[in-house]
């Protein structure tokens, strides 16, 4: 009699089990694959725009570096989506204990700028001493939203920080990237 139960018992969870999905839609046949929308990313820099739309981000001249924090929310289907690691990139940096310049990025090349009197510049740049403008990855939370920082010295006040930025989409198989440009003022 035990076993005719237990039997009836696995019988009815193994059919119980194939009528319900945890995953929903998302996972019941490659038919409805294509129900999956793309990841939207609504970037907020939190910065004054100038007369062409470019964020302006007032460097403090009066101390090293200044800092600022840059969000964004990633929605699917108009809602929140969590666990979405970014990667970010910018095209400035800093030399740690350097008080005569910083190094840009031009053209893939890592290009040393002075802005001291009688500076000359390294005919080698140390790569292990180089900090980066931004912080190079961060992670979307519960509500979608997502921030990394930037850090910016005072040397580079009135240049350009050309910031790149991406994704994956594992969902979609999906890999993002864009960029945006920060004018240093």
């Amino acid at each position: 009699m035990f076993k005719i139960l237990l039997i009836i018992l696995t019988i009815l969870l193994f059919i119980g089990c194939e009528e319900s999905n945890p995953f929903g839609s998302i996972l019941s046949n490659n038919d409805e694959e294509d129900e999956i929308s793309t990841i939207v990313f609504e970037l907020d820099t939190r910065l004054e725009k100038d007369v062409n739309g470019y964020p302006i981000l007032k460097v403090n001249p009066n101390v090293f570096q200044t800092t600022h924090r840059i969000s964004g929310n990633v929605y699917r289907n108009g809602n929140p989506v969590n666990i979405i690691k970014f990667g970010w990139m910018g095209n400035l940096y800093w030399v740690y204990g350097d008080t005569d310049g910083y190094v840009k990025v031009i053209d893939n090349k890592l290009e040393y700028i002075c802005v001291t009197e009688g500076c000359v510049p390294p005919t080698e740049i140390n790569e292990g001493y180089l900090v980066p403008t931004i912080n190079g990855a961060s992670y979307s939370n519960m509500e979608g939203e997502v921030n990394t920082m930037v850090g910016v010295i005072n040397m580079m006040i009135n240049d350009t920080l050309t910031i790149h930025y991406g994704w994956y989409d594992n969902w979609r198989s999906e890999e993002v990237y864009s960029s945006f440009k920060i004018l240093l003022r």
